[in-house]
């Protein structure tokens, strides 16, 4: 039912408007809506207005990505961190992640971050994209990478017949794709991103046949830099894939000792004994083996809390006890 407005007059006969219900919106003595925001909405829409001092130390000890978000928060802070003034933050939270190679010289700060941090595809509007091309400097999902890519052998083609040049390095990075080759077989083969050949295509065709191997020269040494950049950036990737991998092999693991400490608190002991033993199901040399880590309840990367253990005992209780008769039957 829609919800009546009431009309009342104050001391001096004024009309005040006032909603029925208790709500965010109420009216106010001189008559404007009084728009109040709850919780802690709005805390930081005055941060880019404080003291520059005090917004560099805050921002330099954010991540990059943290940066990004704020940028598309509102317009006040997207002028804050897109300004040419705003690369000391850029620059300093980019300090905050171990072992990033630096920015390129022909890339932004900014625009360094999105390639690295940012998650979405640059062709269309999916998300969660893990890694981008970083010979492209581009993050596609597969069907943006094929689109946007061409393959090398008539690419190279397409080269040699605007410069009037045969044998050349192609003066592009390249990168690989996975797919269907003449023959029908599939592997993967080189390709390079249709936008950089096009954009590179012509601008041969306004040129002099000199001034076309000064610029192919020229986009060899650039095409050089970035394949060296994009190994750099390939091996730290790796890196910080295979260190969070272990975080979090650590954080299962600790989840088992906790699950295995609480189960001899209830009196399985013999029965942890046996599952961590030699003669038992696990192998120790495979830490991925321990039975506990055959529940998905278990395998979490987060540690055991009073309120989730009742749920994790009666998921893994018949496999106790199947463990039970095991031990009373081969008297372990």
């Amino acid at each position: 039912m829609v919800r009546k407005r009431q009309r009342k007059t104050d001391a001096n006969g004024d009309i005040a408007t006032a909603s029925t219900s208790s709500g965010a919106v109420t009216g106010t003595p001189d008559g404007r809506r009084d728009q109040r925001v709850r919780g802690k909405r709005g805390g930081l829409q005055e941060f880019p207005n404080m003291p520059l001092d005090i917004v560099f130390e805050v921002l330099v000890r954010l991540q990059p990505a943290d940066l990004l978000s704020l940028s598309r928060t509102s317009k006040a802070f997207r002028v804050l961190l897109m300004s040419r003034s705003a690369i000391l933050y850029w620059k300093g939270a980019r300090r905050n992640v171990p072992g990033l190679p630096e920015c390129p010289e022909d890339m932004s700060e900014p625009a360094y971050a999105s390639l690295v941090f940012d998650t979405r595809c640059q062709g269309c509007p999916k998300t969660h994209i893990p890694e981008p091309i970083w010979q492209f400097r581009r993050r596609y999902c597969n069907q943006c990478k094929e689109a946007n890519s061409t393959p090398s052998s008539e690419t190279v083609a397409k080269l040699e017949l605007a410069t009037g040049m045969s044998d050349l390095v192609f003066p592009l990075p390249h990168a690989y794709l996975y797919g269907l080759v003449p023959g029908g077989r599939k592997m993967n083969y080189a390709i390079f991103h249709k936008p950089d050949v096009e954009t590179l295509l012509h601008r041969l065709s306004s040129m002099t046949a000199e001034d076309k191997v000064a610029y192919i020269k020229q986009m060899q040494d650039k095409a050089d830099e970035i394949r060296e950049h994009a190994v750099k950036c390939m091996e730290w990737a790796y890196r910080r894939k295979a260190n969070r991998q272990e975080e979090l092999n650590a954080l299962r693991m600790a989840r088992v000792k906790a699950i295995e400490d609480k189960l001899v608190e209830e009196g399985w002991g013999p029965e942890v004994d046996y599952m961590t033993s030699p003669d038992g199901p696990w192998f120790p040399e495979n830490p991925n083996s321990h039975p506990l880590l055959d529940f998905p309840i278990v395998r979490q990367p987060k540690p055991l809390t009073s309120r989730a253990w009742p749920k994790v005992y009666q998921e893994i209780l018949p496999m106790l006890k199947e463990f039970r008769k095991q031990v009373r039957e081969f008297r372990f």
